[in-house]
């Protein structure tokens, strides 16, 4: 989770140094999607092996738990919280006449906060 959430921090931040023309940016992601396909030339895939099923979880007797009603909640309160302000909160400042760069940089300060929440 740091990795994902540090990387998002660097790709906010990147709105400030990179145009974000639409040929401008096609390289650079180019690149990101080679290098995430990169890792998939090293896997040994064989012929023999089978995954094993596991068997699903069952979700109703899980709930019936107190603390697991607690976390469900909790899931879906910071699900709610955290979709809007990562979806709401570049829209309302692009209505305020802010720079894309001023927004990433907003984007990138917001997602640092969550990790030195965590």
């Amino acid at each position: 989770m740091i990795v994902h959430y540090l990387g998002t921090v660097a790709g906010q931040l990147l709105v400030s140094k990179v145009p974000t023309a639409l040929f401008s940016v096609i390289p650079w992601l180019t690149a990101l999607m080679l290098c995430a396909i990169l890792p998939l030339v090293f896997i040994e895939i064989t012929a023999g092996s089978e995954a094993t099923d596991a068997a699903p979880g069952k979700i109703w007797p899980m709930l019936r738990r107190r603390s697991s009603r607690l976390g469900f909640n909790g899931c879906v309160i910071s699900g709610i919280v955290l979709g809007s302000l990562y979806g709401l909160m570049p829209l309302y400042l692009f209505h305020q006449g802010i720079s894309d760069a001023s927004v990433g940089y907003w984007m990138a300060l917001l997602v640092s906060a969550g990790i030195v929440g965590q």
